[in-house]
């Protein structure tokens, strides 16, 4: 594998932007997709388990297994394209690790934010003193 010249600033301008926003694209469009699977797909999957004579419990245990592995391959499947373009084109694979970063920030400031309104809210019910 032969690494990518990058000649002009262009050039890695717009492979950032492909890396970046087709993290976004691409984890969107799998994400949704296992959302319509566990949605729609759980119930047929599972009569269709009942009907094969898989008893109920087992049944919902399948399927939540089914989507565990589908929800880490996802993660391996990000790993593995970053890896691969780092090797290859390593701009594309700084926006796919600037999205992930963005993606980290954005879910720690909601979660300090949940975190600080939880808090007034306690606060608020107990008397404020």
């Amino acid at each position: 594998m032969k690494r990518t010249e990058y000649p002009t600033t262009s050039q890695k301008t717009l492979h950032f932007l492909a890396g970046f926003l087709g993290w976004y694209i691409v984890n969107g469009l799998l994400w949704g997709l296992m959302a319509v699977i566990s949605g729609a797909g759980s119930s047929v999957l599972q009569e269709l388990l009942l009907n094969a004579g898989v008893a109920p419990g087992l049944a919902a245990d399948i399927f939540s297994a089914a989507y565990l592995g589908c929800s880490c391959l996802v993660l391996l499947l990000n790993l593995g394209t970053m890896i691969y373009f780092a090797t290859n084109r390593y701009w594309i694979a700084l926006g796919e690790l600037a999205a992930f970063g963005v993606s980290l920030l954005l879910t720690l400031c909601a979660a300090l934010v949940f975190g600080a309104a939880c808090f007034a809210i306690l606060a608020s019910m107990s008397g404020g003193g």
